[in-house]
């Protein structure tokens, strides 16, 4: 796209950039990389409530990390203490991310941002990283599906039990992929104007979601947050003006809970597709059993064909057992993201968005299909939906 006169008003991502200058190349010759504390917060709200904040009207965001950092006290008084499958990842039941009255363009479980992060980039893995699980605490030893990295601390085993008196430390990181990619920045957000509003909301998860608890016993968790962005600063030109890359897209991440999901093929409407967006992956775990729930782990014996379908019955990609998709995920991430906590993927982004992301102007009616082989109880299948949605005119 030419430069757009600088007398001229640009509408990007919702908002008029007056004397601005959509130029690409100037833009990438003339930028640099920055990162700094966004918001830091000594004592969260606590589980089952809400930290909100605004993010910095600064430069072109691209990402923003939030480390998470607290200690976990167990006592166990006259009962026994307990984890489920949804510590420690989704101690973030949701976070979201909204732009310029654009909101919830992320909105995912901390779970989901975890796995993200190994399918974003594919030059990192959990390969070699132990952490326990499944078993009494400090639980069976995994050394790949963890989704951990190696400077990151559980403080307790995921679903594990016979947890003893004590205080054990964590520290997690969760990275909020404002752009798709940090090369091009497709979807990146321009935050450098007073007319910019970002607001982040983190909803932690409860207690009863997280641990399960018997007698008097408890488990209290204490956490700070520090939120750092990863940010690229603005040149300008010879007159003055800023210098832009072509900011026309949100890169959105949403989630669905699907209740509907039961044993044999069963085909999952993926919601808010439209014209305007092209989906990039299409990603799920299937939570079974009386409460506290489990993943169910993606393997053959688990699952029979896993695919996408639109229109009537159009069926491009279709995986005939969990086992082959499990193999094919592998593949692309370096980490087996199903060996734990259950994930499948249907990727049309790791190896070329602009050949095989899905156009959902024509691609109607898109489902995501997955085949469970055993019977379930209360399932919900989560599914998250990564797409670039159209943010902006010139």
């Amino acid at each position: 796209m030419p430069p757009v006169s600088a007398d001229a008003q640009v509408s990007v991502q919702g908002v008029q950039i007056p004397r601005s200058s959509i130029d690409p190349a100037g833009f990438y010759k003339g930028t640099s990389r920055q990162r700094f504390l966004e918001k830091s917060i000594s004592s969260f709200a606590g589980l089952g409530y809400t930290d909100s904040f605004t993010i910095k009207q600064a430069g072109i965001i691209a990402a923003i990390d939030i480390n998470v950092v607290g200690t976990v006290v167990a006592t166990l008084g006259t009962g026994a203490c307990a984890t489920t499958a949804r510590w420690p990842h989704d101690l973030i039941k949701a976070i979201r991310f909204s732009a310029n009255g654009v909101n919830n363009i992320i909105n995912v479980s901390g779970g989901k941002l975890q796995v993200h992060r190994f399918m974003e980039t594919g030059d990192i893995s959990d390969k070699g990283i132990a952490q326990g699980a499944n078993a009494a605490s400090p639980g069976t030893t995994f050394y790949t599906g963890s989704l951990s990295l190696g400077s990151e601390a559980w403080g307790v085993g995921s679903n594990v039990t016979a947890i003893g008196a004590g205080t054990y430390n964590f520290d997690l990181t969760y990275r909020l992929p404002v752009a798709f990619d940090l090369v091009k920045l497709l979807g990146a957000v321009f935050a450098q104007t007073s007319s910019t509003s970002l607001d982040i909301g983190i909803d932690w998860n409860t207690s009863a979601n997280l641990f399960t608890l018997t007698g008097t016993a408890t488990m209290v968790v204490s956490a700070a947050v520090y939120t750092e962005g990863i940010v690229f600063s603005i040149p300008r030109n010879s007159n003055g003006d800023p210098i832009i890359p072509n900011l026309q897209a949100f890169h959105s991440l949403v989630q669905y809970n699907d209740f509907g999901v039961g044993q044999g093929a069963y085909e999952s409407t993926l919601m808010g597709t439209g014209v305007g967006k092209r989906l990039l992956r299409a990603y799920w775990q299937l939570w079974n059993g009386a409460a506290p729930q489990t993943p169910v782990i993606l393997n053959e014996t688990n699952f029979g064909q896993c695919g996408w379908r639109f229109g009537g019955n159009e069926t491009p990609e279709a995986f005939q057992t969990g086992r082959t998709l499990r193999m094919w995920q592998e593949r692309l991430y370096n980490t087996d993201i199903a060996n734990l906590f259950g994930f499948g993927c249907m990727d049309f982004s790791s190896q070329w968005a602009m050949r095989d992301s899905i156009d959902e102007a024509t691609a109607t009616n898109l489902r995501l299909l997955v085949t469970p082989l055993n019977s379930l109880t209360t399932p919900v299948l989560e599914v998250v939906q990564e797409s670039l949605m159209s943010g902006s005119a010139a």
